[in-house]
């Protein structure tokens, strides 16, 4: 399985988020997408961008990612489940 890893400092426009999700859209040779963030309020500016996608993508922050790895709480674009990444990933 093919997982793109997209690290997200600072927020794009609009036109960018769309053009972004333009190519996830179009995107066959990767499964799932993984957009980590520094802090929570640019994971939900950006995952309202993404919603609603065909294609699964997760949402999650980076520290979270260091101390807990596989455990790490992720939100699907649908912005309503919550999953352990270990589970998105399989």
């Amino acid at each position: 399985m093919q997982v793109a890893l997209e690290y997200e400092r600072r927020p794009k426009t609009a036109k960018q988020y769309a053009r972004i999700r333009e190519t996830i859209e179009a995107e066959r040779l990767v499964e799932r997408f993984l957009y980590l963030f520094p802090n929570y309020h640019l994971l939900l500016l950006v995952s309202r961008f993404l919603a609603g996608s065909t294609r699964r993508i997760y949402f999650g922050l980076l520290d979270d990612l260091k101390g807990q790895a596989l455990a790490t709480r992720v939100l699907d674009s649908s912005g309503v489940r919550s999953f352990e990444l270990r589970e998105a990933l399989t």
